[in-house]
């Protein structure tokens, strides 16, 4: 059997594993939010967890989901970047080539940075996913 992740002929070069990592990373960081003053809080007994669900410059949340993304082939991070253009509506299933076309134009592939600023990334690969007909686990994947 053929590795997606290394087999361009496969129909989708990152395993639809691999993806439901990413979404479930890429969720998990943009629930945070910015950070925020302390002193602001509205509970003193909260304050030890302000931190929790806050960006912070090294955010091991952000690390894992770079690192995930980075450990892909180019053709793998091409596919995951398609898969991210097809579930946010730019493309229809019918043009998968095409979106696979136009991210292999990309020419500076920062695949990793750019899902990282896009909002609701982790929504658009799982439903990326979904419209090529690839199996995901309904428990990974429902939002909360």
């Amino acid at each position: 059997m053929a590795d997606p992740d290394t087999d361009e002929d496969a129909p989708l070069a990152v395993s639809p594993e691999t993806v439901t990592f990413i979404v479930l990373t890429a969720r998990a960081f943009s629930a945070k939010e910015e950070v925020t003053d302390p002193g602001a809080a509205s509970n003193a007994l909260d304050d030890h967890a302000i931190g929790t669900l806050e960006h912070r410059r090294s955010d091991p949340t952000a690390e894992e989901l770079m690192g995930a993304v980075n450990a892909l082939t180019e053709t793998g991070q091409r596919d995951l970047l398609a898969l991210l253009w097809l579930g946010r509506g730019d493309f229809e299933p019918s043009e998968w080539d095409a979106a696979r076309t136009a991210a292999a134009e990309v020419r500076d592939l920062h695949v990793a940075r750019y899902l990282i600023e896009t909002p609701l990334a982790g929504d658009h690969l799982a439903e990326g996913l979904s419209l090529l007909g690839y199996g995901t686990s309904e428990d990974q994947l429902a939002r909360p």
